[in-house]
């Protein structure tokens, strides 16, 4: 659809599938590569989502690799892309967080593991926090004395804070238990962020685990992406973000 739209291609007024995607392309001269594979790749999916038809495993497993050499041959062909250049970073609007996260992307592609966990915790940190102001209670007057009896209550209900602010922003249990061992990062003087990753998660093992990293970054930007979306019913032109928080 993306190449039919980018062609100027009229698709009609009836609904369309793969098959009728294809014949609009190749009407205009663009060839599909592998549309034999993608059309059984289609009509395994629609065996499986319709009928409960499973296929084999090592079936599946071509299917992948085909998908694959598809994506990166046609993304090429019609959009001069190559499909490492395609991030879901690009995809939220918050400029903060998209620079944050898309320099994380840019650490873990360049092995730098260190630098991506930083980022990583200050995507985390600006999340929880904006949305924490919607917890704040009201302010109210104290003596030093009840100040330090709200601190430590406070304190106290840290955990349950954190956890209701993921269900506010729909975080799965799964998305949670992923990110809730990155630390709070702070913003140096120099708009650095730095973070300290202590015991006993954090060790030589998982500070150096490239697919712990990876998934991080992927469930991050999937939250990111999720609550945009969610708050778009309360869109305020081009300063939405701060218009909410």
């Amino acid at each position: 659809m993306a190449a039919i739209n980018k062609n100027d291609i009229d698709p009609g007024k009836r609904t369309c599938d793969l098959n009728r995607y294809i014949e609009l392309l190749e009407k205009e001269d663009i060839e599909v590569p592998f549309k034999q594979r993608i059309r059984q790749i289609n009509n395994t999916r629609i065996q499986f989502k319709h009928y409960g038809v499973c296929p084999d495993p090592s079936e599946a497993l071509r299917f992948e690799e085909a998908t694959k050499a598809f994506l990166n041959q046609f993304l090429l062909q019609c959009f001069d892309l190559e499909i490492e250049q395609v991030s879901l970073c690009s995809l939220i609007e918050d400029d903060e967080l998209r620079s944050i996260l898309s320099q994380a992307e840019d650490n873990l592609n360049s092995q730098d593991l260190s630098g991506c966990l930083v980022h990583l915790c200050a995507a985390k940190t600006i999340i929880f926090a904006r949305h924490a102001k919607l917890l704040k209670p009201p302010r109210t007057g104290s003596t030093g004395h009840d100040q330090g009896i709200k601190d430590i209550v406070q304190n106290s209900i840290k955990p349950l804070e954190t956890v209701a602010i993921a269900g506010v922003l729909g975080i799965n249990a799964f998305e949670l238990r992923k990110i809730l061992p990155l630390p709070s990062a702070s913003k140096k003087q120099d708009g650095e962020w730095n973070a300290v990753f202590h015991a006993p998660f954090w060790n030589s093992e998982t500070l150096a685990d490239r697919d712990l990293a990876l998934e991080t970054l992927d469930i991050l930007v999937s939250i990111s992406i999720r609550i945009e979306e969610s708050l778009k019913p309360v869109r305020y032109g081009r300063e939405w973000m701060n218009a909410f928080y």
